[in-house]
């Protein structure tokens, strides 16, 4: 194996990682938006926002 066919290998490995990651850290992202904006009226999280 050349180092070329190795760093391609690596790359297709690091991308069939990265796809199956990328989604599920977006859906926890607009979760995690989502509940910060209309938990706001949680005290918990209205203390942590700085609002009351």
């Amino acid at each position: 194996m050349t180092i070329a066919e190795f760093i391609q290998q690596l790359f297709g490995d690091v991308q069939g990682i990265v796809q199956v990651i990328a989604p599920i850290a977006a859906v926890i992202g607009f979760v995690g938006l989502g509940i910060m904006y209309m938990g706001s009226s949680w005290p918990l999280l209205g203390d942590w926002k700085g609002r009351p």
